[in-house]
């Protein structure tokens, strides 16, 4: 007992000793005040947030990330080294220098995945695991929100800072991939084809950037899995869902506002996003006039997890442009039913189900493009001197286009030691229903161009098709590696076009040669046919461009087709943080659409496409992004004449920058270079009509002149603030910094013809503002 109690009494005086000597250390040395520190982890590809993240403060463990990737911690006033970690990523660290009042510290770490390295193993009787890959470009969900928009944030317009995509002009966010039209290269949503996916007649995508997990740009040859096109395939993947807790983006700009939430439901997870411009809703509060434009879009996607092996999903996706017809305050409305609009309507269900070594997928989906208006009137009071001339004035406009594409499709995925095997089954039904009446006056030189010409190249004011047809189709490929160095990937599709009762057959094969840990060379070969295809070829005949019309194949005559050949160098490490990639391409094409404006008539001509892309990147540091070089020609062939594509251009040059300007503010910037594109010049005109009064242009040989040489420069400043569970962004973004008056379409007149004249010139500094909360 004497002995417990001399021990509790020693233990005592401890306390009391240390307890005065911590009341006078306040009182002989500075204290250090205690600052709150708030944060957030973030995959910086992906934006998404990282759960369980540790936090260490000089090499102390203070937080771990939340299921928002928040987190909160107390920090002394000082210097301190403070360190994010998390398996599968590099490790950030930040040196802050906290002062007493100091206040709330926000910090940021947005990780870069790495690879997870282990100590060298020798292993017998297995294979190597790295395996051969078809040529990709990838943006992941924070590369997009890197690179300025135009107004309203788009997932098609930054696939025109990749190597091999060409822009034709500042307003367009068309895909034109490696020499190829714009219906050459498949956009899909989920594996889910769109053939009309803009917003505002081709200037924004139809797709809230905030529901893409990825786009997976595939600029030549492209897997077995797809199929129909002949230049390559953008594949936009959606984000999965959050199983943690609801999350979400509102953002609200210059032009729209929206909205993206994801989170737990029941046994699954769902996201779902909805977008809508509004400057229509403003001009009617504020004015008597009315604003003739806006869209909105909504998609969604549930997620189901049955058991350990078995995953059922359900998606949605719908889009709508309406465009008002005759809304100016003088405009006497004769009979109105519906204005004009477009958009895309989709359903899709899919079903999963994983086993040891693999994976089997069952697809139905349905995916709907459609262009609709009805109504007549007068868009301006003359004052007319007969009933006649009143009549003569009139507009009417009657529309009612559809793209139908119903599919089945399964597939299955085995995975061996040193080889994967994927094969699968393909049931299309396709289908397409064109009617419109179309009389117009005012609304072509709102357009800048003809509305009819929006749907195919010289088209008609009345016009009726209605066709379909079933595709039957099957693919297999085969990863294999035969060697340490030496990958090989096999592939074929085998499709059968009911409609011409005709089989194709589509091979594809692949070689990797690992020269190095650090270097690789490919080469590869494919064969490809498109049986669905727009006769839309000339790229100055109008802005507008939201609705082209898709014709099904009549014939193996006019099937266009294609055998690609590339050649491609990959090094992980050309100089220290960046790497190099370069790909040289040729392109046979047979039966390809050709526009003559001289005939006014559409051919079918062969040719070829051929170039070189070269990619430098780098993504680690203060200082990210890359530099691109194309070299390309798309050139044709008409009965022995010879002449470039309306959407060839010949040097591309783009420079992607992002730089963190301190810990909440970061500057991007977008600089393209490209020479001028071809077009076909007016060499006279002639006059016709009893009295004179109609003048035609008569134009040259087809693009014997080019329009001069297009640049710009587009810069974004984007904050990053945390309030409360929010980070807050603001941002500020101009397109065209310098007011570069590029040419984007020759548009001669009977009274000047001369290409200086002619030329119409655009656009103008554009700038946009707003705020983004993610919660």
């Amino acid at each position: 007992m004497g002995c417990f109690l001399r021990t509790l009494y020693i233990y005592i005086k401890n306390i009391i000793l240390f307890l005065f000597l911590s009341i006078l250390g306040g009182n002989l040395f500075p204290q250090k005040v205690r600052l709150e520190i708030n944060g957030f982890v973030k995959d910086a590809k992906t934006s998404e947030r990282l759960i369980d993240a540790i936090i260490l403060s000089d090499g102390i463990g203070v937080a771990i990330s939340d299921s928002s990737g928040f987190f909160n911690f107390y920090c002394k006033s000082g210097k301190h080294k403070i360190e994010c970690k998390y398996i599968g990523y590099e490790t950030s660290s930040k040196e802050i220098n906290l002062s007493k009042d100091a206040g709330e510290v926000e910090l940021f770490f947005n990780l870069t995945p790495t690879p997870i390295e282990f100590e060298k193993v020798t292993i017998t009787g297995e294979r190597y695991k790295e395996f051969s890959e078809y040529k990709t470009y990838e943006l992941k969900n924070g590369d997009i929100s890197h690179i300025p928009v135009l107004l309203e944030s788009d997932a098609l317009r930054p696939l025109q800072a990749l190597p091999g995509v060409i822009a034709i002009h500042d307003l367009s966010s068309l895909v034109y991939l490696r020499g190829g039209n714009f219906d050459e290269t498949l956009i899909t949503l989920d594996d889910v084809p769109v053939y009309n996916s803009y917003h505002l007649g081709g200037i924004f995508g139809s797709f809230n950037p905030d529901i893409v997990d990825s786009e997976i740009l595939y600029p030549s040859n492209y897997p077995v899995n797809y199929q129909g096109v002949l230049s390559g395939v953008l594949s936009i993947r959606t984000k999965r869902g959050s199983y943690e807790k609801l999350k979400g983006i509102v953002s609200a700009g210059l032009v729209s506002s929206k909205i993206f939430l994801e989170g737990p439901l029941s046994k699954g997870s769902f996201i779902f996003s909805a977008r809508r411009t509004y400057p229509d809703l403003l001009f009617n509060l504020l004015s008597n006039n009315s604003f003739p434009y806006y869209f909105y879009d909504f998609n969604g996607k549930y997620t189901i997890h049955l058991d350990d092996k078995n995953i059922i999903s359900f998606s949605g996706f719908y889009s709508r442009d309406i465009f008002k017809l005759f809304v100016d305050e003088k405009a006497y409305i004769i009979e109105k039913k519906d204005d004009i609009n477009w958009g895309n309507r989709i359903a899709q269900a899919t079903y999963n189900h994983l086993f040891d070594i693999g994976a089997i997928k069952l697809d139905i989906y349905f995916s709907n493009s459609f262009f609709g208006g009805n109504a007549k009137g007068i868009s301006r009071v003359y004052n007319y001197t007969t009933i006649q001339d009143s009549l003569n004035s009139i507009e009417h406009i009657f529309i009612d286009n559809n793209i139908e594409d119903f599919t089945l499709k399964s597939e299955v995925e085995l995975s061996f030691t040193g080889q994967e095997i994927k094969f699968g089954a393909e049931y299309k039904n396709l289908s397409n229903n064109y009617n419109w009446d179309i009389e117009e006056k005012e609304i072509s030189s709102t357009i800048n161009g003809s509305l009819k010409n929006v749907f195919f190249d010289f088209a008609p004011d009345k016009y009726y098709s209605n066709d379909y047809t079933n595709i039957l189709s099957a693919y297999l490929s085969d990863k294999l590696q035969i060697t340490r160095s030496f990958d090989l990937l096999l592939g074929y599709r085998g499709l059968f076009i009911k409609k011409i009762d005709q089989y194709l057959s589509s091979p594809y094969i692949l070689a990797d040669f690992k020269l190095n840990d650090e270097t690789k060379l490919s080469a590869s070969y494919g064969k490809y046919y498109e049986y669905f295809f727009t006769k839309r070829e000339l790229t100055n005949t109008t802005f507008f461009s939201p609705f082209a019309i898709y014709f099904i194949i009549d014939n193996m005559e006019h099937m266009p087709s294609s055998d690609h050949f590339s050649l491609g160098l990959k090094v992980k490490e050309i100089l220290p943080g960046i790497r190099f990639e370069a790909e040289g391409y040729y392109k046979t094409r047979y039966n390809i659409i050709t526009s003559d404006e001289l005939t006014e008539t559409i051919s079918y001509t062969d040719g070829y496409s051929a170039g070189l892309d070269i990619l430098l990147k780098k993504e680690k540091g203060t200082l990210t992004g890359w530099a691109a070089y194309s070299l390309s020609r798309a050139v044709k062939n008409n009965n022995g004449y010879w002449y470039y594509a309306d959407y060839d251009r010949t040097h591309n040059f783009k420079l992607m920058l992002s730089y963190d300007l301190s810990e909440n503010w970061e500057i991007n910037s977008f600089w393209i270079y490209s020479t001028g594109m071809p077009f076909t010049p007016a060499v006279g005109k002639y006059i016709i009509g009893n009295n004179n009064s109609t003048v035609e242009l008569a134009f040259g040989k087809k693009n014997t002149y080019r329009l001069e040489d297009y640049h710009k420069l587009d810069i974004g400043i984007t904050g990053n603030f945390i309030w409360g569970m929010f980070v807050a962004k603001p941002y500020l973004q101009i397109m065209n910094v310098y007011n570069s008056k590029n040419p984007f379409n020759y548009k001669p007149s009977a009274f000047n013809t001369t290409v200086e004249e002619g030329t119409e010139r655009g656009s103008m500094v554009i700038p946009t503002i707003g705020l983004t909360l993610e919660f």
